[in-house]
């Protein structure tokens, strides 16, 4: 089973509706009543989580001194990437553009409202590659 990350965002209705326009759907009725919590979801997959971050540092503690951020990235395979590349470079900040790796991975990188970088790889070219086996 795959980690599923919970990021700390400094506005949520910001963070949702930039996952919105780049084509991820949302799900908040895990939520407690209060609780800024929401599911990212990607063609009906459970991708990650983002907790507003005043609510996040109520719920774990040791979190109260952390700021919003991440030092690295996190990767979504996608199907269809160079549909995915045109409309989501369209509507959010590409850090880097489509381009293959050298396993042959189809990849490209944007990053969201709060920083975080999330690179989108070709799911059919993952499973593929040499890194198929860890699909």
């Amino acid at each position: 089973m795959p980690f599923v990350p919970c990021l700390s965002v400094a506005d949520t209705t910001v963070s949702l509706n930039f996952y919105k326009e780049i084509g991820f759907t949302t799900d908040s009725s895990t939520a407690h009543a209060g609780d800024d919590l929401h599911l990212l979801l990607y063609d009906g997959d459970l991708c990650c989580m983002i907790y507003g971050n005043e609510n996040l540092k109520d719920w774990l503690p040791c979190l109260k001194d952390q700021p919003v951020g991440f030092s690295g990235m996190f990767y979504l395979n996608i199907d269809n990437i160079q549909e995915a590349y045109e409309t989501i470079s369209q509507k959010a900040k590409v850090i880097k553009p489509l381009t293959s790796d050298n396993n042959g991975q189809v990849e490209f990188y944007i990053r969201d409202p709060d920083g975080y970088v999330l690179g989108f790889n070709d799911k059919s070219v993952l499973k593929s590659s040499e890194l198929g086996k860890y699909t």
